[in-house]
């Protein structure tokens, strides 16, 4: 049976049973695989090299699949021991490589399930996020944060420095001041304005003892997890707070 991807038909092309993408066999993620091999004449060999440059070049301006879309794809029908596939929306997942061969082409490349791509690509992001460890959270600015490392910790505590005599002497103050390493993450888009808003405020007033007062300025940078099927988009918080004394 000839092999049609869109509307180029390839007589000479042979597919070979489905295999794998393995994007993470261990954890059972991965997506289904085409790879065609045959002999082709040159005006074949141009089409589907055209085809493919063409979806390249609109697929290299969409946006990955972490973002839960397919984008551009190329519609694969064909056979292979005993199956077939009618419009299946594919990705190249390797180029055409066709070294010629007299007046024709050997010609071989692959194609994977778009829709298996993505679906493995947010499981992947999916396992990662159930992976994390839980810290609890802590609400800063009205912002309820997703802590992911372990906050609590102390500053400016005394030293120890050896004598003349060779004992050890304590210096500084006699005092465990607590701070906060704040590293978590909102998916409340409004959340990075108030906590800007709230630093701005924080450090043009006087504070109070006992009060958190922060030591850096915080920073934010995204990133994007898939969470039941769907992807959220993470901003990730990064502030150092000090409860003064």
């Amino acid at each position: 049976m000839a092999v049609t991807l869109d509307e180029l038909t390839l007589d000479r092309i042979v597919v070979l049973p489905p295999s794998w993408d393995e994007v993470d066999v261990r954890n059972g993620i991965v997506a289904r695989e085409w790879e065609f091999d045959g002999i082709l004449l040159a005006d074949d060999c141009a089409s589907l090299q055209e085809l493919f440059a063409g979806w390249a070049a609109a697929r290299a301006g969409e946006p990955g699949p972490s973002t839960g879309t397919t984008g551009t794809t190329v519609a694969f029908t064909g056979a292979a021991a005993g199956e077939s596939w009618t419009n299946v929306a594919c990705w190249f997942s390797a180029a055409p490589v066709t070294p010629r061969i007299g007046a024709k082409y050997r010609c071989s490349f692959r194609l994977v399930d778009a829709a298996q791509a993505v679906a493995a690509e947010l499981a992947l992001l999916e396992r990662t996020a159930d992976e994390e460890l839980d810290y609890g959270t802590f609400t800063l600015a009205g912002v309820e944060l997703t802590l992911l490392e372990q906050p609590e910790g102390f500053s400016d505590g005394p030293g120890v420095e050896p004598s003349a005599g060779g004992t050890d002497v304590i210096r500084g103050p006699l005092l465990a001041r607590d701070t906060l390493q704040i590293r978590g993450y909102t998916t409340d888009a409004q959340g990075w304005p108030a906590i800007k808003t709230w630093y701005r405020n924080k450090v043009s007033t006087l504070a109070a003892g006992g009060t958190w007062y922060p030591t850096s300025a915080p920073a934010m940078r995204q990133e994007r997890r898939a969470a039941g099927g769907a992807v959220v988009t993470r901003y990730l918080i990064d502030v150092d707070l000090r409860k003064l004394a």
